[in-house]
């Protein structure tokens, strides 16, 4: 199970790390979707004059549950999200990038929430964003 202190503290360094890159007046809201079994989904929504936030949503057992009730299974083929779904095991970080919307799928184990994985997962994002 996902501890909120672990979750917190790799957002603080996530934000840490990324803010060099962004406009001054650019803030991040990150919406946490917590899960039991196997990690937890971040959606970070940057924006101009908003301050940063966050917020933690109810858990959810697994991260399939989370994705299916919290309308994140449009990133996904409908084929696999019908029918194989519950069957699918996310490993490491995941990274779904939209307009100003960055979704990371993060698995439990320790070495994806440490300051050193938040560095990589940012300068990952900022090398995508710039390869576009």
């Amino acid at each position: 199970m996902m501890k909120k202190e672990t979750i917190q503290s790799y957002l603080n360094n996530f934000r840490r790390h990324i803010y060099p890159y962004l406009k001054p007046n650019v803030g991040i809201k990150a919406i946490v979707y917590p899960c039991n079994a196997d990690g937890a989904i971040i959606k970070f929504s940057f924006g101009e004059n908003n301050s940063s936030s966050d917020e933690y949503e109810k858990k959810n057992e697994r991260i399939t549950a989370a994705l299916k009730s919290n309308n994140l299974l449009r990133f996904f083929e409908k084929e696999i999200a019908d029918s194989a779904l519950d069957t699918v095991k996310f490993k490491g970080t995941n990274y779904i990038i939209e307009s100003r919307n960055v979704i990371l799928i993060k698995d439990s184990s320790p070495d994806q929430w440490n300051d050193k994985k938040s560095e990589e997962d940012v300068k990952k994002l900022i090398s995508t964003a710039f390869a576009q």
